[in-house]
C-alpha cells in the first residue's frame, strides 16, 4: 500500500473508533473536509456551509448522469450527490478501509448498484466515461499532476466537468516557509505544493477549459499562530513519549494538520475550487 493509503487508513481507524460509523449519516463534511467558519454565499444569495454543500447547490446533475469521486474518503460525497441527484457513481481512494466502509454502506442502504467504491489511485483505468468528475481535497496527494489529470480527462465524457477543491500553494511566498513546506509534505504524503496555475496551464494540453475559479480561503476557520504553535509543541512532546507506531502516525497526521494551518496563517496556502469543462471537440 502507498503512504497515502497508510496515512489515510490510520486516520479512518482513529476517528472510527470515536463516532464514525454512528453518526456518518448526519455529519455534514468528512472530517478531513473543511467546514466553512462563515457561509460562503452564491451568486444567487444562497448560502452553503462546506464544500459538499457548494457542489450540491452549484451544479444541476441529470438524473441519469455519472460520476466519479476521485478521492472520495468514506463516500459522503457520493451519498449526497446520489441522494439529491439519483447520478450514478464510482468512488475511489488508496485506503482500504474507507474504501470498505463506503462499499458496507452502500450495501446497507440497498444503493450498490448506484454507487460503487474501489481501492484505485487516479491513473488507474475504470472502464467508462463520466458525465462530472469530483476531487475534494484529494488531488494535492497526485505524485504527477500531469498524469492523473490526463488520466482523468480521459475518463471524462466531452462537455464533462471536472470540479477540484484543493489546498493550494500560492506563488510568491518567502523562502523563510521552505523548513515548514517540507515538514507539511513528509506529514502528509504530499511530492509537491500544486498551485491553481499547476492546474491551469495543464487545461489547455487536457483539452480543458476552465469555467471558474472560486477562492473558500476566507471562508474557512482561521485558528492564531499562537494557539497553533502551542498545539505543535504539545503534539510533538507527546509523540517523544509515545513509543507504538500506530500512536506516533496519527500523531504525524495531526502534526501536519496543524502544520497546515500554519501555512494558511503565512499565506503560503489557499482553499480554492476551480472548475473545468471538457471541449466536445475530440
Amino acid at each position: 500500500m502507498s503512504r497515502i493509503g497508510d496515512l489515510y487508513d490510520d486516520l479512518f481507524s482513529f476517528e472510527n473508533r470515536w463516532f464514525w460509523k454512528n453518526k456518518f449519516t448526519i455529519n455534514t463534511s468528512y472530517p478531513v473536509h473543511k467546514p466553512f467558519s462563515k457561509p460562503f454565499v452564491l451568486p444567487n444569495g444562497t448560502k452553503v456551509n462546506d464544500v459538499n454543500d457548494w457542489v450540491l447547490s452549484t451544479f444541476n446533475f441529470e438524473e441519469n448522469s455519472t460520476f466519479l469521486d476521485a478521492g472520495c474518503g468514506n463516500g459522503q460525497s457520493s451519498f449526497l450527490i446520489h441522494n439529491t441527484f439519483k447520478s450514478s457513481g464510482v468512488g475511489i481512494s488508496l485506503s482500504s478501509k474507507e474504501i470498505k466502509l463506503a462499499q458496507t454502506i452502500a450495501d446497507e442502504k440497498g444503493v450498490s448498484h448506484k454507487l460503487n467504491f474501489r481501492e484505485n489511485s487516479f491513473e488507474d483505468v475504470f472502464n467508462k466515461s463520466f458525465d462530472f468528475i469530483i476531487a475534494i481535497e484529494s488531488m494535492k496527494h497526485s505524485p504527477n499532476l500531469k498524469a492523473s489529470i490526463r488520466n482523468l480527462v480521459k475518463h471524462l465524457k466531452p462537455n464533462g466537468e471536472l470540479i477540484i477543491v484543493d489546498d493550494l500553494f500560492i506563488n510568491g511566498h518567502s523562502n523563510l516557509n521552505q523548513s515548514l513546506i517540507a515538514d507539511f509534505k513528509d506529514y502528509w504524503a504530499v511530492t509537491k505544493l500544486y498551485a491553481s496555475t499547476d492546474f491551469t496551464n495543464l487545461s489547455d494540453q487536457e483539452n480543458l477549459t476552465l469555467v471558474s475559479s472560486i477562492n473558500f480561503t476566507p471562508n474557512i476557520k482561521s485558528h492564531s499562530t499562537a494557539f497553533i504553535n502551542l498545539k505543535l509543541f504539545g503534539l510533538k512532546l507527546i509523540k517523544i513519549f509515545t513509543f507504538q507506531k500506530y500512536k506516533k502516525r496519527i500523531l504525524n497526521v495531526f502534526i501536519g494538520g496543524f502544520i497546515q494551518d500554519k501555512l494558511y496563517r503565512k499565506g503560503v496556502l489557499e482553499y480554492r475550487g476551480l472548475v473545468f469543462k471538457k471541449m466536445d471537440n475530440v
